[in-house]
């Protein structure tokens, strides 16, 4: 599992997705791969050729002798591979050739991604949070956010400096239910277990921290329990990706993070596997 979510995080490390056309157009594609020397315009104005970008149509791509692009339509699920110097055109469902030279070649995309729905748009990351208390008492928390596997482990664990601090920690359904409630004197403490939450359902958890003199801090998080049928599709699309090549890897990648999934964080002790 640790491994799983290194290989993910390490996909996603560089993921700036910057679409290439300030919102003038929608974007139809995801450059997935760029290798060597590799230009984009629109019109005049260069705009980013990154690994990983959105790609709007009209784009014009030059690429030098030996460069290497790979451009991924999830909609109409083909990818296309531009090889050797040449101008290309991205255009509403395919990359055309400007001037004649290069070579495209054309591949389906494999029905495991299509069905996982990747859009030509970047994702909103999940990261950790904190929140101050009424004195100024900063609470560093860390916890699930975003979609969530029935398979995961759920654990809120936070950091504060001093002694004597007391903990609770409630889970909080949809309807405002308290669903979950602890007390703690110690760093951690594990949620329910995710395949005991209501699937396609969002939960709250709230953590509470009192210490001498009146001191206090709180802080919050939210997740969403993702239903049967995305965690099938997800876990048909990882076997795949896994034996796939760069381009696959990566829209998996992508996928995840569209579906509201957060960037592991394998260094917290609250994301480790509990001991065997």
């Amino acid at each position: 599992m640790i491994a799983k979510r290194a290989w993910i995080a390490t996909m996603v490390a560089g993921f700036l997705f910057a679409c290439l056309v300030p919102c003038a157009a929608q974007p139809v594609a995801i450059l997935t791969e760029a290798e060597g020397s590799i230009q984009a315009r629109i019109g005049e104005r260069r705009v980013p050729a990154d690994p990983m970008a959105a790609v709007a149509p009209g784009t014009v791509i030059t690429l030098a002798p030996g460069a290497r692009a790979v451009l991924a339509y999830c909609s109409g699920g083909w990818v296309f591979v531009l090889q050797g110097e040449g101008r290309y055109r991205v255009a509403g469902e395919s990359v055309v050739s400007i001037d004649g030279r290069g070579r495209i070649r054309r591949r389906n995309l494999a029905d495991a991604l299509r069905a996982l729905r990747i859009r030509a748009e970047g994702p909103t990351l999940q990261g950790s949070v904190s929140m101050r208390g009424a004195d100024g008492q900063e609470l560093a928390a860390h916890g699930p956010l975003g979609s969530q596997l029935s398979r995961d482990r759920l654990v809120v664990c936070w950091t504060l400096p001093g002694q004597g601090w007391n903990y609770r920690v409630r889970l909080i359904d949809e309807e405002g239910h308290v669903v979950f409630e602890r007390f703690t004197s110690a760093g951690s403490l594990a949620l329910p277990q995710a395949r005991k939450l209501q699937p396609e359902s969002t939960y709250v958890w709230q953590l509470t921290a009192w210490g001498a003199y009146g001191r206090s801090a709180e802080q919050a998080g939210q997740f969403r329990r993702v239903g049967a049928a995305t965690e099938r599709a997800l876990d048909r699309a990882a076997a795949m990706a896994e034996g796939g090549d760069a381009t696959d890897r990566a829209l998996y990648a992508i996928a995840r993070l569209q579906l509201g999934f957060s960037v592991p964080e394998p260094e917290l002790a609250c994301f480790a596997p509990p001991p065997h």
